[in-house]
């Protein structure tokens, strides 16, 4: 195994283990957490409160909502990648694919969000989210397929758990809708890219 394939299965092993260390939080990163409590908190600050407090439940928006945001980044700027990159049909279908849908859902979110007063962080890649792209824009030709469905499988996998996860606990009628709505994408996406993987590995 070479260097560039050791780098991008640190990378995937980190994504990986994020989705398994996170209790029963609907937040994928003490980043995005600490996010919410801090933009709740400065919407509040707006009331007559001398003391204002975060409410909770604008909390756990804010939390959701910039967690569906980061995904559908996430995949859009890994498939990005491919575009300029795949050299076979399958990857670049899977990368169309992704690019569509997750535009789409992300456009949902944004709508979603001004409508509860929550204010979506731009896109920054986690350290083992960049470590994974650093990877695969090293990569050339068959290699590159394969890692890069491999990555998006992974993702799709591990972004799929954390919002099964982040369902049971709101009651949000809007975020549970939200999270209906991109679940089968990102379930159907990690399908279409195993399928697509093993038609890359048998050529």
């Amino acid at each position: 195994m070479n260097k560039k394939w050791l780098m991008l299965a640190g990378g995937l092993f980190s994504l990986a283990a994020c989705s398994g260390t996170r209790g029963n939080t609907p937040e994928s990163s003490p980043e995005l957490q600490a996010q919410g409590a801090a933009q709740a908190q400065a919407q509040d600050s707006r009331s007559q409160n001398p003391l204002p407090r975060p409410d909770p439940d604008q909390v756990q928006k804010t939390v959701l909502l910039n967690e569906l945001h980061h995904i559908h980044q996430r995949e859009i700027a890994l498939a990005e990648i491919a575009k300029g990159k795949a050299s076979s049909p399958q990857a670049e279908r899977v990368a169309d694919a992704v690019i569509r849908t997750h535009e789409e859902l992300d456009a949902k979110v944004e709508k979603a969000a001004a409508g509860a007063g929550v204010e979506l962080g731009a896109y920054q890649a986690a350290t083992h989210e960049q470590a994974v792209m650093d990877s695969l824009r090293e990569m050339e030709g068959r290699d590159f397929d394969r890692a890069f469905l491999l990555s998006t499988r992974i993702s799709h996998d591990s972004a799929a758990a954390d919002l099964r996860r982040a369902k049971k606990e709101t009651r949000d009628p809007a975020l549970r809708q939200a999270i209906n709505e991109t679940l089968p994408a990102l379930e159907e996406h990690r399908r279409q890219s195993r399928r697509a993987e093993e038609k890359v590995k048998a050529m």
